[in-house]
């Protein structure tokens, strides 16, 4: 390669028409210059030398606006210092030129220009698209303890994946998100998982209080809890000693099941079944396509598990369609369960079918709220599997 130290660098940036075509032959000259240098001749690392003085000289005072403008974000600003120090050459410490160097340099002054090139006008600034990810999350289009994946959400934004990036940063250090690991999480608010703990408390109390659990019988073990309620056994736990602590159920010794206590006036609403499960209306009624069952179980779960916010006409899709699929399979399985022995497995088996049908089918949870209807999807997936493997199995 020969790098001439007379090629000419790129004129002043001039009107943002023209500002492009700057850019694109100045990365043109930096991209020759960091593939082809070659040990031999210092002439050529010298005239590399110079030319990259030249661009960043002309350059930088476009960067150092772009420092400027960026009041409103401390990552984007911090970026372009940062950029601007390792793209300039320090006066006074000149040593002896190594083809290693100059490459260096010519990479770091690439991403300089293209620092330039991705900010330049029409671009919104880093705090613009950290407002608008901030609004997105306040209208649930992020739920709480979800996955901010920057590349994914600047495909969404259509904005570049570095400066969505540098938003990130800046809702970090608000503490709108939080950094775990090498991911980026909308930052739960204080007594999150408090309030869903209550939540459940409050809808099993009510199931109580209408009669779907008598007083004196035993609440599902807290396997079956776990898995009826898209949960994990710690949290089924505090949901118990909510219960208890209520007055809604006594605990018991040895890890046996809780009894239910006399029911008490609740203030919860949940409305007892509707006729029997083994009328034959209910038997006779349109056969659903059940072979989607798994698929959406599977789904559903995926997205409870990673926290994400599927769109709400595709999440209230799959809820309506295992809604379904539960109202087909529930009055089979009754009516299966009772020529089904032992006794004590159809006694547990219609405990689990009651707070189904209670729960998943008859619980209603606002549509705003992403996170409790993906969760209350993934009961539903959970049942409806349940129910289609026990009738496969029978």
């Amino acid at each position: 390669m020969t790098v001439t130290p007379t090629n000419p660098a790129p004129p002043a940036p001039g009107p943002t028409a023209d500002r492009s075509g700057q850019l694109n032959a100045a990365l043109e000259q930096v991209h020759e210059i960091a593939t082809a240098l070659t040990p031999d001749g210092r002439a050529e690392l010298g005239g590399a030398q110079r030319t990259l003085d030249e661009i960043t000289r002309r350059w930088a005072a476009t960067a150092r606006a772009r420092h400027r403008e960026a009041a409103g974000s401390a990552a984007d600003r911090a970026q372009w210092e940062a950029l601007i120090a390792a793209a300039t050459s320090p006066p006074g410490q000149q040593k002896a030129l190594r083809p290693e160097d100059i490459a260096r340099r010519a990479l770091r002054t690439r991403d300089l220009l293209q620092a330039i090139a991705s900010s330049t006008p029409p671009a919104p600034p880093v705090a613009g698209i950290a407002a608008r990810i901030q609004q997105a999350i306040t209208d649930g289009v992020y739920v709480p303890g979800s996955v901010l994946a920057y590349r994914k959400m600047a495909r969404d934004l259509d904005e570049q994946p570095e400066r969505v990036r540098l938003a990130l940063s800046d809702l970090v250090a608000a503490g709108v998100a939080e950094v775990r690991g090498p991911r980026t999480y909308v930052t739960r608010p204080a007594g999150h998982h408090e309030r869903f703990v209550q939540y459940v408390a409050d809808q099993i109390a009510g199931q109580i209080s209408a009669g779907l659990y008598p007083s004196g019988t035993r609440l599902p073990a807290q396997h079956d809890l776990a898995r009826c309620l898209a949960t994990t056994y710690r949290t089924v736990c505090e949901i118990e000693r909510a219960l208890a602590a209520d007055g809604w159920i006594h605990k018991c010794k040895g890890g046996q099941s809780p009894v239910v206590a006399n029911p008490l006036p609740s203030t919860v609403t949940v409305a007892a079944p509707r006729g029997g499960p083994k009328t034959s209306a209910a038997l006779r009624g349109p056969v659903p396509d059940l072979a989607r069952v798994p698929s959406l179980a599977r789904r559903m779960r995926a997205w409870r598990r990673c926290h994400s916010s599927p769109p709400r006409d595709t999440l209230d899709q799959h809820i309506a369609e295992l809604q379904e699929a539960l109202r087909y399979l529930l009055p089979r399985a009754e009516a299966a369960a009772g020529t089904t022995r032992p006794k004590a497995t159809v006694v547990q088996r219609r405990r689990t079918w009651r707070l189904a049908h209670a729960w998943w089918l008859q619980s209603v949870i606002p549509r705003e709220d992403t996170g409790l209807r993906v969760w209350h999807g993934t009961c539903l997936g959970n049942a409806a599997e349940d129910l289609l493997r026990a009738q496969d199995a029978g």
